[in-house]
C-alpha cells in the first residue's frame, strides 16, 4: 500500500465517525459530559452471562441524603434483588448492574453536585442487559454500599475526604480554556491563591489542563510548550523550538509542584523551563494569566505551575506507555520512539512514586518532504526522564513528602543549516546539510536539570494549614554551536556553557479569621547562582574539515558567577461576603540583593561588578460577583515585580566603562500593573468565558536590535503597554458530540524614545490573533476521534513600527486524534499537521527576518505517532 494513502484513510475514518449516527449511539451515552467519565474502565459482561436472568427494570430513581453522604434508590415493580460490579478509578466510582434497564422517560437520569463531595451521579443503559453508575468524587473516590429492600435496590455513596489521583485513561475533554463542564463546576485550583480555590470563586483567568487531555494531545505535540499554546488562550502559539515566547506578551514564571525553575538569563526561553519535566509525569497544569502578587520572583506574564503526578491511594498500581512517530514519508531518520514506565506503592502510612521515561526524536521534514535543520531538543534527541516521590503520613493532619525530579537531554545532529540560503533571497527557508560533529574541548548540545524538594503539610496546626517547603534545582546548557561570522561578529564560531544553581525555602499559613473570611501569610526566600562560559572554535579547522571538526581554542567568560538573593513577604485575604460577592486582596513585599564581581567579558573588556539592593511592595485586589448559580463576573488589580534580565545585562550591554552599581537605569526592576475584567457562563451543555486585559509598566525588558553588532540583541528598558481580549466557548452538543473554541487577540507597544510616542512590540513578543477549534466525538465507548484546529493571522504592525523585519504571514494547521480501548489499555493515534500545510511558526518567521534565512526552520509537515498505554 502506498504510504501516502495512511493519513486519508485515517482522516476518512474520523469523518465517518463523526458523522455517524450507527446503532453505537446508544452505547456512546454511556460517556458523561466530564472529563472524568470512565464509561470505558470496566469490561463489558458476556453476553451469555446477561441471558441467564431476566431483566429488571427501573421504574424511578430517588436520591436522598444521609449523614454519610446519600442514597441512589433504584425502584422496581417487585423489589427483586440485582447484583452489582463496582469499580472505581481516580475520582469515579462506577457500579454496572446486570440484568436490568432504566425505564425512565428521559431515558436516563444525572444529578449535579447532591451533596458536598459528589460532583454528579449518572445512571445510564449501559447496552440492553446492563445499567451503568458513574459518581464522580471531587477529593477521591466515593465509597458504595449495597443495601436491598423491598422496594428495590439501595446504594449507599460516602465522598471520600482525600484527593485521589490514580491513572484513568483519556475520556472526552469539553475544556478549550479555563472553563470546565458543568460537573466539574467545584474544580479547585491552587496557583491563582497559592492555597485550594473553587475556581469560579477566582478573580482571575484560569486555564487548567487535566492530564486527560496531555495524554490526549500528547500524540500531535512535542512537549508541554505545545499543548501549553495550543490550549491556552493568551499564549503564544507553538514554536516548534526551545526559544523564547510569552503569555499576554510578557514573559511567565514557571513552577513545578511550587518550586520556580525559570532563570533569570532570558537567553532562556519558557520552553526550556517546561522541557524539563515530561508530559507522562505531569498531573495537571495551571496557567494563571497575568503577573502575580502572589507569587512574586518574576512573572509578569504570568504563572504555570505544572503538577506532577502523585502516588494513589491503591496498595500497588503501574502503568505502561510506549510509542513511535514518523514523518508521512516513512524516512528511516525521522522514526522516533517513546517509552515510560511508572509505578504507585501505598502501605500503610508511607507512599511511593516512581517514573522513568526516555524519548528519542529523529529528523523533522516539512510539509515539502525537506529536512528541517537543527534546533537542538526537538529533533534528534535523546532525553531521559526520572521522577520519584516518597511521602509518610504521620497522622490525619500532618504529611512530609520528598520528592525529586531529573531530566537530561542530549542533542546528536545529523544535519545542520546552510549559511549560504542566507545569500539567496528567494530562498525563503532554512536548508539542511550533512553534519557529523566532532566536539573537541566541549561537550556536545545537551541539558541538564535536576531538582529536590521537601514538603511539609499540617491540616490543622491550632485551627491554621501550614505548608512548608525547601527545594535545590540545578541546571546545566551546552546550546548548539553558533556561527556568528556572517554578521561580522568577531568571535566567530562560539558555543556556550551555561550553568543555574538555586535553593530555597517557601513557607505559609492559612488562617481562618472567621467563618467566611481567610488569611494566608508566608515567606518565600531564595539564592540562585549563574554563570556562563563562552568557548570560541578554531574557524580555520572547522572550514578545513567541511565543518565538521569542532576545537576549543579559547575560553572567555559570557558573564561571570553572579548571585541573586530575594526574599518575599506577603499576605492575602479572602473574603466570602455573600453567596454572591467574593472579595479578595493582599501585598507582597519584594526584595533582591544582587553580587556582580568584576570581570573581563568576552570582548576581553573590563568590567567592574558590585552589589544592589532593590525592593518593592506590590497589591493586589479582585471581586466576584455572581448573579445566578450559573454565570460569575469577576474583575482584578495585579501588580507584579520582576527582576531585569541581569545575566543579558551582562553579556550584552556592558561595556568598556560600565559599573554594575553605578548603572543602575538598565538593572532597574520591572514593576507592572495589570487590569481585567471578565465573564463566565457555566450551564449544562455549555461554558463560556469573555476577557480584557491591560498591563503597564514604566520599564519594561524588550529586546532591540545592536546597531554595533548584526545579529545580537540588547535589552531595552523603556515604558510598556500591552491589552488584549480572550474568549472561549465549549457546547458538549450530545453525550458524545463536542465542540468548542477560543479566540486570542493581544496586542503592545512600548516608548524607546520617551517621547509619548509608542511603537508595537515585535512579533516575538506580541503574537498575532490566534483561533483555536476542537470536534471530538464518542463514536462507540471505546473510541474517540478528535479534530483539533489551530489559525494565527497576519500581522504587520511590528514591521511597520520597526520592530520586526518583515511581516508576519498566518496559517492554518489541523490535527487529528484518535484514542481506541485495545484490551485493558489504550492505543492513540495522532496526526499532526493533518493537512500536511507548509508554513513557518510565528517566531521563526521573526528569527528568519532577523538573523537571515539559514534560520527561518519551517514546522513539521504531517507526521504519525502511535502511542499505547496500560494501567494495572
Amino acid at each position: 500500500m502506498n504510504v501516502k494513502l495512511l493519513p486519508s484513510l485515517f482522516l476518512a475514518g474520523s469523518i465517518i465517525a463523526v458523522l455517524s449516527t450507527s446503532a453505537n449511539c446508544a452505547e456512546a451515552q454511556v460517556l458523561a459530559q466530564s472529563s472524568r467519565d470512565v464509561s470505558t474502565l470496566a469490561k463489558p459482561l458476556k453476553t451469555a452471562q446477561l441471558m441467564r436472568s431476566p431483566i429488571v427494570e427501573i421504574s424511578n430513581v430517588r436520591v436522598e441524603q444521609t449523614d454519610q453522604g446519600l442514597e441512589v434508590i433504584l425502584e422496581t415493580t417487585q423489589g427483586e434483588q440485582l447484583q452489582v460490579t463496582p469499580l472505581s478509578e481516580g475520582n469515579v466510582l462506577t457500579a454496572d448492574i446486570q440484568s436490568a434497564q432504566l425505564r425512565l422517560s428521559s431515558g436516563e437520569f444525572r444529578q449535579s453536585n447532591p451533596v458536598s463531595g459528589i460532583a454528579e451521579i449518572a445512571l445510564i443503559n449501559l447496552d440492553n442487559q446492563t445499567i451503568r453508575l458513574v459518581v464522580t468524587g471531587t477529593q477521591g473516590v466515593p465509597t458504595l454500599d449495597l443495601f436491598d429492600s423491598d422496594e428495590g435496590l439501595i446504594l449507599g455513596v460516602t465522598p471520600s475526604t482525600t484527593t485521589s489521583t490514580a491513572p484513568t485513561p483519556p475520556q472526552p475533554d469539553t475544556t478549550q480554556s479555563e472553563q470546565l463542564p458543568d460537573d466539574e463546576a467545584i474544580e479547585l485550583v491552587v496557583t491563582a491563591t497559592r492555597t485550594e480555590e473553587e475556581l469560579q470563586n477566582v478573580p482571575r483567568t484560569v486555564t487548567i489542563i487535566e492530564r486527560e487531555q496531555i495524554e490526549q494531545l500528547a500524540p500531535v505535540s512535542r512537549g508541554l510548550d505545545d499543548i501549553i499554546g495550543k490550549l491556552t488562550p493568551g499564549a503564544a502559539p507553538p514554536t516548534g523550538t526551545i526559544r523564547n515566547s510569552t503569555i499576554r506578551g510578557r514573559p511567565p514564571q514557571v513552577l513545578i509542584d511550587g518550586v520556580p525553575v525559570t532563570s533569570n538569563d532570558s537567553n532562556v526561553g519558557y520552553q526550556r523551563d517546561l522541557r524539563s519535566i515530561a508530559p507522562s509525569a505531569v498531573e495537571r497544569i495551571e496557567v494563571v494569566r497575568g503577573p502575580s502578587a502572589v507569587y512574586g520572583d518574576g512573572g509578569t506574564g504570568g504563572v504555570i505551575n505544572i503538577i506532577t503526578r502523585r502516588p494513589t491511594e491503591d496498595r500497588l498500581v503501574s502503568e505502561t506507555q510506549v510509542g513511535i512517530e514518523a514523518a508521512d514519508n516513512l524516512a528511516s531518520d525521522s522514526f522516533g520512539n517513546f517509552f515510560s514506565h511508572s509505578i504507585s506503592i501505598a502501605e500503610g502510612n508511607f507512599d511511593v512514586f516512581a517514573l522513568l521515561s526516555r524519548r528519542t526524536t529523529g529528523i523533522n521534514y516539512d510539509a515539502e518532504g525537506s529536512r528541517i535543520p537543527f534546533d537542538e531538543n526537538t529533533a534528534e534527541t535523546a532525553t531521559t526522564q526520572a521522577l520519584g516521590k516518597v511521602g509518610v503520613r504521620f497522622d490525619e493532619n500532618q504529611r512530609l513528602q520528598l520528592t525529586a525530579n531529573l531530566t537530561r537531554d542530549r542533542n546528536d545532529p545529523s544535519i545542520t543549516s546552510d549559511l549560504s540560503v542566507d545569500l539567496l533571497p528567494f530562498e525563503r527557508k532554512a536548508r539542511a546539510i550533512p553534519f557529523d560533529p566532532i566536539y573537541i574541548g566541549v561537550d556536545p548540545p545537551r541539558t541538564l536539570n535536576y531538582a529536590l524538594t521537601l514538603d511539609y503539610n499540617h491540616a490543622d496546626l491550632f485551627g491554621s494549614e501550614l505548608n512548608a517547603q525547601v527545594y535545590y534545582r540545578y541546571t546545566r546548557i551546552v546550546p548548539t554551536f553558533f556561527d556568528g561570522r556572517p554578521f561580522d561578529d568577531p568571535l566567530g564560531i562560539t558555543t556556550r556553557n551555561a550553568i543555574d544553581d538555586k535553593w530555597g525555602a517557601r513557607f505559609q499559613v492559612e488562617t481562618p479569621v472567621f467563618n467566611t473570611a481567610n488569611l494566608l501569610w508566608g515567606v518565600d526566600y531564595s539564592n540562585a547562582n549563574l554563570e556562563d562560559e563562552l568557548s570560541i572554535f578554531d574557524a580555520d579547522e572547522f572550514d578545513a574539515t567541511g565543518g565538521r571538526v569542532l576545537r576549543v581554542a579559547e575560553t572567555r567568560t559570557f558573564y561571570p558567577r553572579f548571585s541573586i538573593e530575594n526574599l518575599g513577604l506577603f499576605g492575602q485575604l479572602q473574603w466570602d461576603v455573600s453567596e454572591q460577592w467574593l472579595l479578595s486582596g493582599g501585598l507582597r513585599y519584594e526584595r533582591f540583593g544582587i553580587d556582580v564581581p568584576d570581570f573581563t567579558n568576552q570582548f576581553l573588556e573590563p568590567i567592574e561588578g558590585g552589589n544592589r539592593t532593590l525592593d518593592d511592595v506590590v497589591f493586589n485586589s479582585g471581586v466576584v460577583f455572581k448573579p445566578s448559580d450559573t454565570i460569575s463576573l469577576y474583575a482584578n488589580f495585579a501588580q507584579g515585580f520582576s527582576l531585569a534580565p541581569i545575566a543579558r545585562i551582562l553579556f550584552s550591554n556592558a561595556t568598556t566603562g560600565f559599573r554594575f552599581d553605578r548603572d543602575v537605569d538598565i538593572s532597574e526592576p520591572q514593576k507592572v500593573n495589570n487590569y481585567e475584567i471578565g465573564i463566565r457562563g457555566n450551564w449544562n451543555t455549555v461554558q463560556a468565558s469573555l476577557a480584557g486585559f491591560y498591563s503597564q509598566s514604566d520599564l519594561g525588558t524588550t529586546l532591540v536590535e545592536n546597531p554595533e553588532l548584526p545579529g545580537t540583541l540588547l535589552l531595552a528598558r523603556a515604558p510598556q503597554r500591552n491589552y488584549g481580549i480572550e474568549a472561549a466557548i465549549d457546547w458538549q452538543a450530545t453525550t458524545a458530540l463536542a465542540l468548542g473554541g477560543s479566540l486570542t487577540w493581544q496586542e503592545g507597544e512600548n516608548d524607546l524614545e520617551g517621547d509619548g510616542n509608542y511603537q508595537a512590540l515585535n512579533s516575538a513578543e506580541v503574537s498575532p490573533i490566534k483561533l483555536t477549534a476542537y470536534l471530538q466525538h464518542q463514536t462507540t465507548p471505546g473510541w474517540r476521534n478528535r479534530l483539533q484546529a489551530l489559525y494565527i493571522g497576519d500581522r504587520d504592525r511590528g514591521f511597520e513600527a520597526g520592530s520586526d523585519n518583515g511581516s508576519i504571514d498566518g496559517y492554518f494547521v489541523l490535527d487529528y486524534i484518535s484514542s481506541i480501548q485495545l484490551g485493558a489499555g489504550t492505543i492513540d493515534i495522532g496526526i499532526e499537521n493533518l493537512l500536511d500545510t507548509q508554513y513557518t511558526p510565528v517566531f521563526n518567521q521573526f528569527q528568519g527576518d532577523f538573523l537571515g534565512n539559514s534560520y527561518r526552520f519551517p514546522a513539521r509537515g504531517r507526521t504519525l505517532s502511535v502511542n499505547y498505554r496500560i494501567t494495572w
